[in-house]
């Protein structure tokens, strides 16, 4: 691998030299000045010069020049602010002014980061800084006036006085922070092409290896431009990884990127002005905007607007909206039960429309303000391209919303310019130290609680009222959900064990020496000459060893490999009946090829053996997919499958045959296995269900749909034609509202639609009405649908009765017998299961075995540049655009994202690594003396919860109070939060105010 090149290579000018530079600087400044001018050149060889050359270095990164191009950008109008960039476009011949900002999701942010420091440096008061190409030196005066400490009536006297640069050590810092960079991601390059191929649990030796560090780092690690790199990285706080997984680890933190901080970080200096009734009357300012477009970059939006001469008028609307409560805002309970499994973008639309019927806004600033007030108190809901799988209660949304807090606490309102899977991979990183833990795990207490109400798993309570035992239940149950979906998420990536699958690996096992590529490619020979002759031209007289084995032929006394053949006798045989001239094979190749043939097993009953074993994995991993569907569903819903009555039916078409000659095969055959109906009766009131593979549940309560469906299920008129007709009765179906299609296939099912010639047979057993837990009403009622024992029983019911498919298509499917179309379908509805568990596994989650790439390829998807193997992240299945449609020829996945990790060789894995989405939830691992002191209600612990909720910004300010057992139980997580800030900090390209970046820790 080459060497690292480091941006900072400009060696600073020599001081006699830079000292006359900056007489010559300060002669040309007050000459500008007396002449109106705005700008000036810099001398090269200057104080201010050696700063200059370093932004032309940083302006002319790669990243950052193309990410210009990719925008249009003319680079000599550009105008750098802190929070955007700004030039013209010319497009279809039309020169355009645009702007680009870091929460607007261009990519600025991204591709800025290298640059953020700097500009700072020379631009704090935000007047904007010019593109420099290579050779330019000219600047604004503002530049020159404060990187010398001078105002405008101070430029007359430079002549005399001479300059000088006061932000000396600012400089440095700010070298620090672009060496940092350039370190992170030279040494993850470097750590990923050595642990290339290696298994998590190889050990490897960092000390042994030299590399070179940049200047800035030598300096402030005392060392010359070479060390070894566990050196390095003990520098930077990443420890001293001693195997290849923990060498992975560091990886991830290396590779951190994190947006900056917003201008008005969570909005909570807003000032709002006292209400006033014709406060309420539309900003003038926000004329030409609608609804969706403030939407589009809300931040951009409110900085304009508080510029603007409507700012008075806005802080006076804001004046009634009250956002102290964690999750409330201005009386709308943004993680009420009810909101359980609902989609982000759903639960912020309600708030809108409550602010507007409630506080009489206009729609448009009904936008800013609910997006001021999530900034405050829900910051997930402002994460950029969510996908609706992370709904509301899901782990998924969980881990969105303690990778806000981390972002947040580092630099506030950076979340808000990030997207999904950047905030994600922020709680997939492994806690460095047992403090770094233990801070997380007070980070993630309140949205640990908040998902333990919505989920019914503990009651609601005012805040700081919850117990230790609240908190372990949660805990406890959370972890017990990711596990099981975990196990279901691992079986439903694990591919169908076909016949060549296990012909292959029993192959191995009596070739032990042989490559899997090398048995690919050896070949059998017969070894009688009579049988070569009498076979038919068909039949190949030389066929490969594995497909041999599959067909049943491969047995004892008939084969030889060809390699073992002799080689052929000088003159060949004249005629057919010549024999005299035909090679004899040798009895010991012949025999030893024996012996390994007759320790194979029988490839028949070792298939099925096999597929029996995945299809009962399967249906385990269906049961709790189910299970999961149902705990996803309005409150409403999970009250009255708790209580009420419930019969369980499927659909089917006419068998054709005589009713008692029907078997269960043939009814089965005509059942559509993609569906189940579910009828409820609760309150006297019946509602219909239809239970979908797919994941989609659809509600009926239209009375006329339940009549025609009770009429239908209570129908017995066939049982006295039976007894009528005896042998020749054919049953026949009804007419239901119902779209058989999506029982049958697993297509979406058509609103309104109506199938003919139904049968609706009962399935499984029958559930009796439950009663509601003692001291309970129906109105505080939340049930932990996925722990019920109700919800558990309905899903096994299903799953037994009714899994999408029959042991033996799979069966058939595993040894290649089915049509290509049929076994696309299956496909689909394997990866159909998959997709639905990745919200309830762990961001950090890899494909446990096999290539799910090729799956998807199979069924003709998008997964162009994108390996789906072993190691890829799951999470990234969620931001498909379209669903899986069952059934289709062609179905969609397209818009994989493309930060699927790569498929890597992983032999022997180790255990897997705690990651922060696990640590941050786990609070049964803690110490006594962190519950004693967090539990203790007269001593910290209502702080530390009201601080949880909020993500724990003001964490060292929460522990600095001498007098509570908080602080002297935890004084540690203080020093936590201030290393791991200082780390992510760097990150974001900026230089931490409170210390310089040198030797910060994670």
């Amino acid at each position: 691998m080459p060497g690292p090149a480091w941006t900072l290579l400009q060696k600073p000018s020599e001081p006699a030299a830079s000292a006359q530079g900056d007489v010559t600087l300060a002669e040309r400044l007050a000459t500008a000045s007396s002449n109106g001018q705005h700008s000036v050149t810099i001398p090269r060889v200057s104080a201010l010069g050696d700063v200059i050359d370093i932004y032309q270095q940083l302006i002319g990164m790669p990243q950052t020049l193309l990410w210009l191009a990719s925008t249009g950008l003319e680079t000599d109008s550009l105008t750098l602010y802190r929070d955007r960039v700004e030039g013209y476009v010319t497009r279809d011949g039309v020169r355009t002014a645009v702007s680009f900002s870091t929460t607007d999701g261009s990519g600025w942010w991204e591709a800025s980061v290298n640059l953020r420091a700097i500009r700072d440096l020379l631009d704090p008061n935000d007047k904007g800084l010019p593109y420099l190409r290579e050779g330019e030196q000219r600047m604004p005066l503002h530049v020159v006036s404060h990187a010398y400490g001078l105002d405008a009536h101070d430029r007359g006297r430079t002549v005399k006085d001479g300059l000088s640069l006061p932000f000396t050590r600012a400089l440095k810092d700010v070298q620090r922070v672009i060496s940092d960079l350039d370190e992170r991601a030279y040494l993850a390059t470097l750590l990923e092409q050595r642990v290339q191929g290696l298994a998590d649990d190889a050990t490897v030796d960092w000390s042994a290896q030299r590399t070179r560090v940049s200047p800035a780092s030598a300096e402030g690690m005392g060392v010359q431009a070479h060390c070894d790199i566990q050196q390095l990285l003990e520098h930077k706080g990443l420890g001293s990884p001693r195997t290849v997984g923990a060498t992975r680890n560091v990886i991830q933190w290396l590779r951190t990127t994190m947006a900056p901080a917003s201008t008005w970080g969570d909005y909570s200096g807003l000032a709002a002005t006292a209400s006033d009734p014709t406060h309420l009357r539309p900003l003038d300012s926000l004329a030409r905007q609608t609804p969706d477009s403030l939407r589009l970059d809300p931040d951009t939006e409110l900085a304009r607007l508080l510029k603007s001469a409507d700012a008075p008028v806005f802080r006076g609307q804001m004046a009634d909206i009250q956002i102290n409560t964690p999750g409330n805002i201005a009386g709308f309970d943004l993680y009420q039960p009810a909101h359980m499994g609902r989609t982000l973008k759903q639960v912020r639309s309600d708030l809108e429309r409550h602010l507007c019927e409630t506080k009489s806004l206009d729609p448009k600033v009904a936008v800013l303000v609910a997006h001021i007030g999530l900034a405050r108190t829900a910051p997930e809901f402002l994460v950029r391209d969510v996908p609706d799988a992370v709904a509301l209660g899901t782990p998924a949304w969980l881990e969105l919303r303690l990778g806000c807090a981390i972002a947040d606490a580092v630099a506030p309102g950076a979340s808000r310019a990030m997207n999904e899977a950047q905030i994600s991979a922020l709680t997939t990183l492994a806690p460095t130290s047992e403090e770094q833990r233990t801070l997380l795990q007070a980070r993630g207490l309140g949205g640990l609680l908040v998902w333990a109400v919505l989920n019914g798993v503990v009651p609601a309570k005012p805040e700081g009222q919850h117990t230790q035992a609240d908190f372990k239940r949660a805990s406890q149950m959370f972890t017990r959900q990711r596990t099981l979906a975990t196990r279901a998420f691992k079986a439903a990536s694990t591919p169908l064990p076909t016949r060549r699958v296990l012909a292959v690996q029993a192959l191995l096992k009596v070739f032990p020496l042989v490559s899997q590529s090398q048995l690919e490619a050896m070949t059998v020979h017969l070894t009688d000459a009579n049988q070569r002759r009498n076979l038919v031209a068909s039949e190949p007289r030389t066929r490969s060893l594995i497909e041999t084995y599959m067909s049943g032929d491969l047995v004892p006394g008939k084969w030889v490999l060809s390699q073992d053949l002799p080689l052929p006798a000088a003159t060949s045989s004249r005629t057919p009946f010549q024999f005299q001239n035909t090679a004899q094979v040798p009895n010991v190749a012949r025999e030893n090829l024996d012996v390994r043939i007759r320790r194979l097993p029988a490839l028949d009953s070792l298939l099925e053996s096999a597929v029996g074993t995945h299809h009962r994995k399967l249906q385990m991993a269906f049961v709790t997919k189910l299970k999961l569907m149902l705990a996803g569903l309005p409150l409403a819903d999970r009250q009255r499958i708790e209580l009420g009555a419930i019969d369980l039916f499927t659909l089917r078409k006419k068998t054709g045959k005589q009713q008692v000659w029907e078997t269960d095969g043939d009814r089965s055959a005509v059942t559509g296995r993609q569906g189940t109906l579910m009828r409820v009766l609760h309150a006297q009131a019946v509602t219909y269900y239809e239970i979908f593979n797919s994941g989609n549940i659809v509600r009926h309560s239209d009375p006329v749909v339940i009549s025609t469906l009770d009429r239908v299920v209570r129908d017995q008129s066939h049982l006295g034609q039976y007894k009528l007709l005896g042998e020749k009765f054919i049953r026949g179906g009804h007419e239901v509202p119902l779209d058989f299609d999506a029982y049958a296939t697993g297509n979406p099912a058509k609103t309104g639609a109506k199938s003919g010639d139904v049968i609706i047979d009962r399935l499984g057993r029958y559930l009796e009405a439950g009663s509601l837990p003692e001291k309970q009403t129906l109105e505080t009622f939340v049930p932990d649908s996925y722990q019920s024992d109700r919800v558990e029983f309905i899903a096994c019911e299903i799953a037994e009765n009714n899994f999408y498919e029959s042991l033996e298509s799979m069966f058939q499917r595993a040894k290649g017998q089915l049509s290509v179309e049929k076994s696309r379908q299956a496909n689909a509805r394997d990866i159909n299961l998959l997709m639905s568990l990745v919200p309830f596994v762990g961001a950090y989650q890899d494909f446990a075995a096999g290539n799910i790439g090729k799956g998807l390829q199979s069924l003709a998807l998008d997964t162009a540049g994108v390996v789906m193997g072993a190691g890829g992240q799951a999470r990234a299945l969620m931001h498909s655009v379209k669903k899986l449609v069952q059934g289709s020829v062609v179905p969609a996945l397209n818009g994989i994202g493309g930060k699927v990790a790569p498929g890597v060789a992983r032999l022997g894995l180790a255990g897997p690594k705690v990651r922060i989405s696990d640590a941050a939830f786990d609070v049964t691992k803690q110490s006594a003396a962190f519950f004693n002191a967090v539990f203790n209600p007269l001593d910290g612990y209502p702080r530390l919860m009201g601080a949880a909720s909020r993500g724990l910004g003001k964490m060292p300010a929460l522990l600095a109070g001498n007098g509570s057992a908080l602080a002297k139980a935890m004084p540690h997580l203080a020093r936590a939060e201030q290393k791991m800030r200082g780390y992510f900090l760097v990150a974001t390209g900026m230089v931490d105010p409170a210390a310089p970046p040198v030797a910060q820790t994670p």
